[in-house]
């Protein structure tokens, strides 16, 4: 759904305004899983930074859940919402705060030298209150 598309049905009162944060939280305002990867040019240092940590650390990405709302983008874990299939890198994140944050936490966590399991353990009391996770078995 394109930005013009949501902006018209807000205005024709097809789509109630509050709706716009739903569809924002999930990525679809801000590209969503797009089918071609982007270039990081342009982003934000800090996001720019996020995509990197979270390409450099697979592993540990692919085991954490992701509280944003992209469970119902087909993401598994807080690195598809970082990294494509294919390698590239997925647009979700570029504006999603929720995704932000964890990648954030996630660093800070490692870097106080927290296993994974333990990570795993705090994002999930962080952030369970924000809502439904992806389905990230424990573990992988």
């Amino acid at each position: 759904m394109t930005k013009a598309a949501v902006i018209a049905m807000v205005i024709g009162g097809i789509l109630p305004a509050g709706a716009i944060a739903s569809i924002a939280a999930a990525g679809i305002w801000l590209g969503g899983s797009a089918p071609t990867a982007f270039s990081l040019d342009g982003l934000p240092e800090a996001t720019v930074h996020n995509y990197h940590f979270v390409e450099s650390e697979p592993d540990l990405a692919s085991g954490i859940p992701c509280y944003c709302g992209c469970h119902s983008l087909s993401h598994r874990n807080l690195l598809d919402c970082y990294l494509r299939p294919d390698g590239g890198y997925e647009q979700h994140a570029r504006g999603c705060g929720i995704c932000g944050w964890e990648a954030d936490d996630v660093e800070q966590m490692l870097a106080e030298g927290m296993d994974a399991s333990r990570i795993r353990a705090a994002i999930d009391e962080e952030y369970g209150s924000y809502g439904k996770p992806t389905d990230t078995p424990e573990g992988t």
